[in-house]
């Protein structure tokens, strides 16, 4: 992901709250593993590393129900 590597480089400070919204869609419609993927592309973005991290346990723990 060249995106990435190059926020990454300048060391990008912000918030986007796409990420937030877009695991909770997936999350409601029951797509656990996007979500997962989503909480995780946020944690690379440096996104409330906190909140994305209690998001995975959370997520991970309705998956194996």
């Amino acid at each position: 992901m060249i995106g990435l590597s190059k926020k990454k480089a300048e060391g990008f400070i912000g918030n986007i709250p796409a990420f937030k919204r877009l695991s909770i869609i997936y999350e409601n419609e029951d797509n656990i593993d996007k979500a997962l993927e989503i909480c995780n592309q946020a944690i690379q973005f440096e996104q409330s590393e906190e909140y994305f991290k209690s998001c995975i346990e959370k997520l991970k723990n309705k998956q194996s129900k």
